[in-house]
């Protein structure tokens, strides 16, 4: 799940307003600008921590694409874009239910993409925490996501990993 900005009341009266084909052209421009962005962030969440989190993806998705450039650490024929899917669930639950959450990274050759998926481990804490430690929290899962990727040979982490957490330092975020 993306985590987007919701629509201003005036965006969804025009969006209403819109014919099939406006809404068609509005979504793909949409679409494109996303697909153009370096650095993206997403969320799996449980709904306690949906209606929490807020702007603090985006936060991090728009620190890391004004502040660094994925040609630093990679070739750009081989990566275009790097996902961030953060996954904050009751982990109590998940146990009494049976389920199983796994940290994950998959390569799409085919969009040339990195899709990370770090696991938050201190669920109360995210829950309880203000927006600032909840922000600091997701900034350290950045970090965790991009050590992740030391196994990808086409990918400089160590040098992503050390810019984005003196970028992190320098924005207050850490």
């Amino acid at each position: 799940m993306q985590n987007m900005k919701p629509l201003s009341e005036e965006e969804l009266k025009r969006m209403y307003s819109l014919s099939q084909e406006e809404m068609q052209q509005m979504f793909f421009k949409q679409q494109q600008k996303r697909d153009s962005t370096e650095f993206l962030t997403g969320l799996k969440v449980d709904i306690e921590v949906d209606n929490k989190c807020g702007e603090l993806p985006n936060n991090i998705e728009k620190t890391l694409n004004e502040c660094l450039e994925l040609s630093n650490y990679v070739d750009k024929d081989k990566i275009k874009q790097i996902m961030f899917v953060f996954q904050i669930f009751n982990h109590d639950r998940d146990k009494k239910h049976n389920i199983v959450r796994t940290e994950e990274v998959y390569h799409s050759r085919k969009f040339k993409q990195l899709k990370t998926y770090p696991l938050l481990s201190e669920y109360e804490k995210f829950l309880n925490a203000d927006n600032q430690h909840a922000l600091q929290m997701l900034a350290n899962e950045t970090l965790k996501a991009i050590e992740m990727l030391k196994k990808h040979k086409i990918f400089d982490y160590k040098k992503m990993y050390n810019d984005t957490k003196r970028i992190f330092i320098e924005k207050n975020i850490l």
